[in-house]
């Protein structure tokens, strides 16, 4: 049997979790973040509670209703050590407002959702195989003061790996309404150019503003590497001088990309960040 963590209350995940009028489940109102674990410690968890303090803002959901950051970390350490998962894991934090029968019942109340799922590997690693991706044309993303954060309303991404499976490739990315590149389906986007140099789409164009896309550009200036995150990306970006094309969530860390079409990409920046971002997570002194 697993458990998993509502409002702070560790349960059997065969236990009734939401209502009928839940929010999220009626209207899509809801924030999801996914945060990785090692041991019974979150990596990187003060990124991660910026983060939910401007995405919540932005929903106009009160952050003040969370519980603090330490019984927050309580209740991890509690659901963790109850699933005996003390490797590493994947935890998702779902932040839902409190149940309402008609979509104008809007309260201030939040509740929230904590489970977790075991990963194989206790640091981030690079695998030996990359990935395939195609570009994802059907339904562009809009731009809007809400593309910057992860919410449970997200067909855009449901369609998309639809279409994943019916190409028989790994990822796909999005184009925005202005024609350029923006991100895969769970992950930022960076590109490597042969003189080293590493772009990454700027938030203006409708990336997602993650807590691994900062850890990246942080690491990328402190070892004097020329990163720009302000410059869009047309399509065409994909192909020379690109050398290697990067995607990065919290839980995988660093991917990187074999083949778009008839181009095929290297992995030695790819290599060499995943070791400074376990440097930087402090996963290789564990």
């Amino acid at each position: 049997m697993s458990f998993l963590c509502i409002n702070g209350d560790i349960l059997p995940d065969t236990s009734p979790v939401i209502s009928i009028y839940n929010r999220s489940f009626n209207f899509g109102d809801g924030l999801v973040e996914e945060m990785r674990t090692r041991g019974d410690i979150i990596l990187f968890l003060d990124d991660h509670w910026n983060y939910l303090r401007k995405a919540m803002t932005l929903l106009k959901m009160n952050f003040e209703r969370l519980p603090p950051k330490s019984d927050f970390e309580f209740s991890v350490r509690r659901l963790l050590h109850r699933n005996k998962l003390l490797k590493s894991s994947c935890l998702k934090l779902i932040i839902v407002r409190k149940n309402g029968i008609t979509q104008k019942d809007i309260s201030d109340e939040i509740e929230y959702y904590i489970t977790v799922q075991p990963l194989e590997n206790a640091i981030f690693t690079i695998s030996d195989k990359g990935l395939f991706v195609g570009i994802y044309t059907d339904i562009p993303k809009f731009i809007t003061p809400f593309s910057c954060i992860k919410t449970t309303s997200n067909m855009q991404t449901v369609l998309s790996l639809i279409k994943v499976r019916e190409k028989g490739i790994n990822d796909v990315i999005f184009l925005n309404t202005d024609g350029n590149l923006v991100e895969a389906t769970c992950s930022n986007l960076f590109v490597v150019q042969e003189d080293g140099t590493i772009f990454t789409t700027p938030l203006s164009d409708g990336c997602v503003d993650s807590v691994m896309r900062k850890k990246i550009i942080e690491i990328a200036k402190e070892n004097k590497m020329n990163i720009i995150d302000t410059q869009s990306l047309g399509p065409k970006t994909l192909y020379n001088p690109t050398a290697e094309i990067l995607l990065t969530n919290s839980i995988d860390g660093i991917q990187w990309v074999m083949g778009y079409r008839d181009k095929r990409y290297y992995n030695r920046m790819a290599k060499k960040l995943t070791e400074l971002l376990n440097r930087k997570a402090g996963l290789l002194n564990l």
